[in-house]
């Protein structure tokens, strides 16, 4: 019985240094189809007029990137569900085209805050919540390209964002938490930036000055290949307690 054990062994290792590259190159194949498939939509003015264009455009890299995990091309093809996400955004003029850039963008800078694409995304991911006129949420994304991405191709385009958003006035403010604390009471603002793998919660003062934040990462499910699910209660759960974490650190 023995006499077989390394054979096997051998067989599997064999077929498995074997398999390796071939995932690789169907990997990268998959991912210049697509490629290639966005090129000629960018291409076609006519094309970019119908939503199912861009829409088989966002589906092929999201394939490269559920179906090729570890993958070289996997945080590139993360990428560009984003941008194609972003761009049918600046056709469509429809809100949930650019709430599903900010999820897209916001996975790759949770998951993937190496690559030299996160400051990327954050950034982009700012744009289009300032556009949604969700200015904390700009803030706080142009904010991370900048503390977190120093000596990124983005830093100079985010400082740039925050001194405009510095400028802005919000027409109608968030509502305004008084917190009693035995001193004279403050007006705080919080603000939730939920995305699609972790709670974010900031606390900001008047001026819309951050005073903290704190966020929390939660699971994702995967019924089925291309699925993906979340648990309503847990991410109920994170939101708790990042607020709460939250005013702990501002000191209120």
């Amino acid at each position: 019985m023995n006499r077989l054990v390394l054979p096997l062994l051998l067989v599997i290792a064999f077929v498995v240094t074997s398999a390796a590259p071939l995932l690789a190159d169907a990997g990268n194949s998959a991912y210049d189809k697509a490629r290639r498939q966005y090129q000629s939509l960018i291409q076609s003015t006519e094309k970019q007029k119908k939503r199912h264009h861009w829409e088989k455009a966002i589906r092929s890299f999201r394939n490269v990137y559920k179906g090729y995990p570890g993958h070289r091309r996997q945080t590139d093809a993360l990428y560009m569900v984003g941008k194609c996400q972003m761009r049918l955004y600046e056709i469509s003029r429809r809100g949930q085209d650019a709430r599903d850039s900010i999820e897209s963008f916001d996975l790759l800078a949770t998951r993937f805050s190496e690559s030299n694409l996160a400051d990327d995304a954050l950034y982009h991911g700012g744009e289009l919540a300032r556009e949604l006129g969700d200015y904390p949420g700009a803030f706080l994304r142009f904010q991370r390209v900048v503390a977190d991405y120093p000596s990124g191709d983005m830093l100079a385009r985010a400082k740039n964002q925050l001194e405009l958003l510095d400028r802005i006035q919000p027409v109608a403010p968030a509502p305004r938490a008084e917190v009693t604390t035995g001193k004279p009471s403050m007006s705080l603002i919080l603000a939730i930036d939920q995305g699609t793998t972790s709670t974010r919660s900031i606390i900001y003062d008047d001026s819309l000055t951050p005073l903290a934040s704190a966020q929390e990462e939660f699971p994702q499910i995967y019924p089925a290949d291309g699925w993906v699910e979340h648990d309503a209660e847990v991410i109920w759960q994170t939101v708790d307690r990042t607020i709460k974490a939250a005013l702990d650190k501002a000191g209120k």
